[in-house]
């Protein structure tokens, strides 16, 4: 339809290029080139906009007049005529097809005038909506408030880099209060110094500062001031003091502007412009370092050096040169410029006869730009060769600077005088504040408002914006009233993948063979249509869900897709219970149903004009696909838990999955339960005797009208077709085919402990939550019983299901696929004999899930995706189907594992439920290829069968597609180049996706290179020819002799050293013999220290006792005087008392010595230490007993004197 209509917004840029080749014809140096930034995309038959009324007007009397049949509408053939007649032969007959069928969303094989009209227009609207939605927006942020000591408005912020020419990346802010404080900043905004400037404490008034600017050739900046100067200073080497002074103005100067030539420095150019309306350029031909108006300040100079305008204007400075344009303006100059693109200087003032005023130095070349009130800003683009220009009129103009008559278009969306403009020129933006703080950014290409913040939401006090700097390498927008704010482009959430294909976690992809589409739905309520040959993207409608909360439209969460059965509508489901069905090329909502519980919806499919719903209601509902909510038919409620996903198999089978483990097949006609699979409870088909007491299987008859329940005899027993097959299959003893298993002793298993990570949590309190199924006692959790029940009540989700269509159902034929927690992958049949055939861990790590599954068309391979990205490919030709070939490998086929062994052994001491017979059934196909695809969780997974290619969703919020090699083609958002109809995996060059390259492992690289490692390559021949080659020089006898033939370079020479095939075998290379490292001399230290074992004592000599108590005496009475004569004498008679007891001590002494060591030597003195001890103890504690010592102090001095005479 691009073909068709020519829209109108394409026609403006047309217009404006044509405007922008009249301008470049009237100016020399007018080459805008913003007009050339955006191309249509449309390569033939663009007519004029009139001509589109007249092409729909024709094709209406087509439609009116060419039915020739009589129905109501245009058949295939019809419309293929009639769109033929009307726009020529430009699309195929392959394109009108496709167009039919997207425009005959109910199939009905007939499209009217008004089908076509609405598909027209919503594609038109929804296709605008994507398009201005993929602008990024430039501030997806809030804005962030930055801490500041100023007290006083913020007159300017400027960028100060650290080097010659200005680097937005290496250097500082700096900003300035209208009280004189300058502050410092780093990038990130964290304040690092302040001084004060300008303030003279003689004077009674303060001194107002009035603008700044930066001078990064000199290490400077320049500050203007209320006493009609402007002052230097000087910011090398880490120091902040004034340097120059230029005084004598006539007006105080407003604003300020300083240019540097990047190729050559010592150029610059200081332009002011004052409150009377002049305009003042000062021009240095020598910028040395530091040195703007002659020599620089010595250290004998203490002041800094004063430059007068009269000094300036005579010429009296060298190297300086000063330019004056006086009276230009009518009032102040609100704003000036320097440009070297046009050699000119630029000034604006708030008057309407002098609003911008753009003259060179020697006023040869000047024009005067009116406009309505004059202007407040202005701002040039270099690239694109523009003034924009916004004033006290609310409009924001773009000018050519050559054409002062009209502007090249005006954009009309403020509402208050707008006070700062700035230009974006990396992204063709321009950045506009007004005075009521709103800040909106425009696209200059589009002429479209790409965002607008209001001033509400700045909250940066009641003075409006003062000064804004716009940093262009980090995107970021400093914005500073009496406070300071910044708005940023930096991503507050952390992307887990490089290319996104939405902004949420994505919950399916579905491939759409006839139109070769794929749709794609995420969590932020966004369905999203790419092609997959190209992978762009051709539609997008947002909030496909949604709710309101305080009148505010609010997205919700998309859980369920698919196809309806012709594959030209999608159906999805919400977590709000909403279920819609959608003519997705167009975004068009043809039906809307709801659950009349409004739980979360996890599937949803489309078959015979009904659409089946399903989720954490724990039933399955149908819906009439031309009815109303009313219509809403539930079946009976037969799980015990959140129903979790759901699988068709064509044309009369459904089967659902639980979050418990059951696995419900039912019939989809009449709702008849079929049987009921779980693992945790048996390998077998069940009947589960709760859900059929005095019921019948079937809930619903094929007329939608609830059966009776048949009662049985002993009112337990199923009835049903089935029912009654699985009961007689029931009675029937398992058996077990192994012939290992008679090996293993059940009694054995049911000993064996196993560790579970849920066991530290239940241990504490599971008396509810494990029990037997008799009597109610604890089970011990680290049994094989305790373990099956922790796994039965929480790692037995079932959250995909998927049949396997071409195999036909046999006892020993798997058809059903199940996939979940723990990574277990399950094959059932469901024949009434069958049951649980083969089960293995498809899951990469430990604790993770199996959540995405998928086949090829032949069920020839299977498709797994589990929580930690990876993607694995299994064969599946040879598994559980019929007689088992060898190709699957059973862990109890090992003779020389035991049945715990062999299961402990397998994966992460997990084994398998007991209840699923892992003796028969634990077995896994050989896996073909194993990586991973993406950095979090893999939702969904699809198989585009004709091309053999693998689409993947994740939780990464990218949707990618793979061949089933493994060979990466690219990520739906990022565009490819355009794929073949046969794709050849050799042809492909090998890609790997940005933050896969940075956390694969060694495996998924070498899938992703294709089965080559070449970093390991390269390392492997640096170590060969670095290390190998010494070695084999040393053993050459171990060497082939066909590995010695030397080889020759390209000039004949050997690559070994030391021969030449041109100089001879006489030529000898000189060698230089390298000399031996010097080692540091070693000083040898002798010790002379002796060890011994054990020592030699002497024996002990009595002591005279009478002596040594008539000194403790005397040196008692002498420190404390009379006191210490009552003590003494207290001493002496215990101290009597004690010497009795001696020669016990004596004794128990020799004992100890004989005891430990005989021969009459001493033992180690440890042991003597102890014993003596203990013998001390004992008699300090008999004497305290005996004499009654209360006195603390004096029975320590008692035990210090007996101390002293024991020892």
């Amino acid at each position: 339809m691009d073909v068709l209509l020519h829209t109108s917004r394409d026609s403006t840029p047309s217009a404006w290029q044509g405007k922008q080749s009249r301008q470049r014809s009237e100016g020399s140096r007018g080459q805008s080139s913003v007009g050339h930034t955006r191309t249509s995309g449309r390569q033939a038959f663009e007519l004029p906009d009139n001509s589109i009324g007249d092409r729909l007007e024709k094709l209406k009397k087509i439609f009116e007049t060419a039915d020739d049949d009589g129905q109501n509408g245009l058949s295939m053939d019809e419309f293929h005529t009639a769109m033929s007649s009307t726009i020529g032969q430009r699309l195929s007959r392959r394109d009108l097809e496709l167009l039919f069928m997207k425009v005959d969303a109910n199939c009905d094989g007939s499209v009217d005038w008004e089908e076509f009209v609405t598909y027209i227009l919503l594609e038109f609207q929804e296709k605008s909506l994507m398009l201005r939605m993929l602008k990024e927006t430039p501030f997806p942020n809030e804005r962030r408030e930055i801490f500041s000591r100023h007290r006083d408005t913020i007159l300017s912020v400027i960028f100060f880099s650290s080097s010659k020419a200005v680097d937005y990346t290496s250097g500082r802010y700096v900003t300035l209060a209208k009280d004189g404080t300058v502050s410092f900043w780093s990038l990130e905004l964290k304040l690092q110094h302040s001084y004060r400037v300008g303030q003279n404490r003689e004077r009674l008034t303060p001194v107002w500062m009035t603008n700044m600017v930066s001078l990064p050739s000199s290490s400077m900046i320049a500050i203007a001031s209320t006493d009609r100067d402007i002052m230097f200073y000087d910011l090398g080497a880490k120091k902040f003091f004034r340097k120059y002074l230029i005084k004598g103005l006539e007006h105080c100067v407003n604003c300020m502007d300083y240019w540097v030539d990047v190729a050559n420095p010592r150029q610059a150019v200081l332009a002011w412009g004052d409150m009377a309306g002049n305009v003042y350029a000062v021009t240095f031909q020598n910028v040395s370092s530091g040195c703007l108006f002659g020599t620089s300040r010595t250290k004998q100079q203490l002041e800094c050096k004063n430059v007068t305008l009269s000094e300036l204007q005579r010429g009296l400075v060298p190297g300086v040169k000063l330019h004056r344009q006086l009276n230009i303006h009518e009032g102040w100059v609100s704003h000036v410029r320097y440009i070297p693109e046009l050699a000119s200087c630029v000034s604006s003032c708030a008057s309407e006869g002098t609003a911008m005023y753009v003259s060179d130095f020697e006023n040869k070349k000047c024009a005067y730009f009116k406009i309505r009130k004059g202007l407040l800003c202005f701002d040039y683009c270099p690239k694109n060769n523009i003034i924009v220009t916004g004033g006290m009129d609310y409009y924001i103009r773009v000018w050519n600077p050559h054409v002062n008559a009209k502007a090249i278009f005006v954009l009309k969306t403020h509402s208050q005088p707008i006070t700062h403009i700035l230009v974006n020129h990396v992204r063709d933006h321009c950045i506009s504040l007004d005075r009521s703080k709103t800040a909106c950014i425009h696209d200059l290409a589009d002429q479209q408002l790409l965002q607008k913040i209001s001033g509400r939401a700045m909250n940066m006090g009641t003075v409006p914006v003062t000064a804004v700097f716009f940093n262009p390498k980090l995107q970021s927008l400093i914005l500073a009233t009496d406070h300071l704010a910044v708005l940023e482009k930096k991503e507050e959430e952390e992307r887990f993948s490089d290319v996104l294909s939405h902004n949420k976690p994505v919950c399916a992809a579905l491939f759409n063979p006839a139109f070769q589409q794929v749709v794609t739905a995420c969590e932020g309520s966004v369905v999203s249509v790419w092609d997959i040959n190209t992978g762009k993207k051709g539609m997008q409608f947002l909030n496909a869900h949604k709710r309101y909360h305080n009148g505010v439209e609010l997205p919700v969460e998309i859980t369920a897709m698919s196809f309806d059965a012709g594959g030209r509508r999608l159906i999805t489901g919400a977590k709000n219970g909403t279920v819609k069905m959608w003519n997705y090329n167009n975004g068009c909502c043809i039906v809307d149903f709801k659950v009349p519980d409004g739980k979360e919806i996890t599937a949803v499919f489309h078959t015979s004009h009904r659409i089946y719903v399903t989720g954490w209601n724990r039933q399955v509902g149908v819906f009439i696909e031309s009815g109303t909510n009313n219509d809403y038919k539930p079946w009976r409620c037969v799980h015990r838990n959140d129903v979790l996903t759901m699988a068709f198999l064509s044309p009369n089978i459904l089967a659902t999955g639980s979050y418990d483990g059951d696995i419900v097949v039912w019939s989809r006609e009449t709702g008849q339960l079929y049987c009921r699979l779980n693992a945790n409870e048996s390998h077998k088909p069940l009947t589960d005797i709760d859900l059929f007491k005095k019921e019948s299987l079937i809930s619903l008859e094929s007329d939608g009208t609830a059966s009776s329940s048949s009662s049985v005899e002993d009112n337990s027993a199923p009835t049903g077709i089935m029912g009654k097959k699985l009961l007689r299959a029931k009675k029937k003893p398992a058996r077990v085919k192994s012939a290992s298993a008679s090996r293993y002793n059940p009694a054995d298993v049911l000993r064996n402990k196993f560790s579970h990570p849920l066991l530290p949590a239940l241990n504490v309190n599971c008396g509810k939550l494990v029990v037997t199924d008799g009597d109610e006692s604890r089970i011990p959790l680290q049994t094989r019983k305790g373990y099956d029940n922790i796994c039965k009540y929480y790692e037995a989700a079932v959250e995909c299901i998927i049949f396997l269509e071409n195999r036909e159902n046999h006892r020993h034929t798997a058809t059903v696929v199940a996939s979940g927690a723990e990574g277990w992958v399950r094959f059932w049949s469901t024949h009434h004999k069958g049951g649980l055939l083969g089960q293995f861990r498809a899951s990469q790590r430990k604790g993770e899930s199996v959540r995405a599954l998928a086949t090829d068309k032949d069920n020839q391979l299977l498709m797994t995706g589990d929580t930690a990205g990876y993607l694995k490919i299994w064969d599946i030709s040879d598994f559980c189907i019929n007689n088992d070939s060898s190709s699957q490998t059973e862990v109890s086929d090992n003779p020389s594992l035991s049945y715990i062994e062999g299961l402990t052994s397998m994966r992460w001491n997990r084994p398998p439920p007991e209840s699923s017979c892992p003796l028969t059934t634990l077995k896994e196909p050989p896996l073909r290829i194993s990586f991973q695809a993406h950095t979090k969780a893999i939702r969904h997974l699809e198989c585009v069968n004709e091309r053999n290619m693998i689409i993947t969703s994740s939780d990464d919020c990218s949707v990618r597609l793979w061949t089933f090699c493994g060979r990466y083609i690219g990520t739906f958002g990022e565009p490819w180049p355009e794929l073949p109809g046969r794709i050849d995996p050799k042809s492909l060059p090998p890609k790997i996706p940005g933050e896969l390259r940075r956390v694969a492992s060694a495996t998924t690289l070498k899938v992703l290179n294709g089965g080559k490692l070449p970093h390991w390559r390269l390392a492997l021949n640096i170590i060969r020819f670095r290390g190998v080659e010494q070695i084999k020089q040393q053993f050459t006898h171990l060497t082939d002799p066909e590995e010695q033939k030397p080889e020759l370079n390209k000039h004949g020479t050997e690559a070994r050293l030391g021969k030449s095939t041109i100089l001879g075998q006489s030529y000898k290379r000189t060698t230089r013999h390298r000399m031996e490292p010097v080692l540091p001399e070693l000083r040898e230290v002798y010790s002379n220290i002796g060890v011994y074992h054990t020592l030699h004592f002497s024996n002990m000599t009595p002591l005279e006792f009478d002596t040594m108590l008539k000194g403790l005496s005397k040196a008692q009475e002498a420190r404390l005087g009379a006191s210490g004569k009552q003590l003494s004498q207290l001493t002496c008679r215990h101290i009597a008392e004690r010497t009795k007891n001696l020669p016990k001590l004596f004794q128990q002494y020799e004992s100890v010595k004989s005891r430990s060591m005989p021969g009459g030597e001493l033992a180690p003195s440890g042991r003597i230490r102890e014993s003596l001890r203990k013998t001390k103890t004992a008699l300090e504690e008999q004497e305290q007993q005996k004499y009654g010592l209360k006195d603390v102090k004096s029975a320590e001095n008692n035990v210090l004197a007996l101390r002293t005479i024991t020892e």
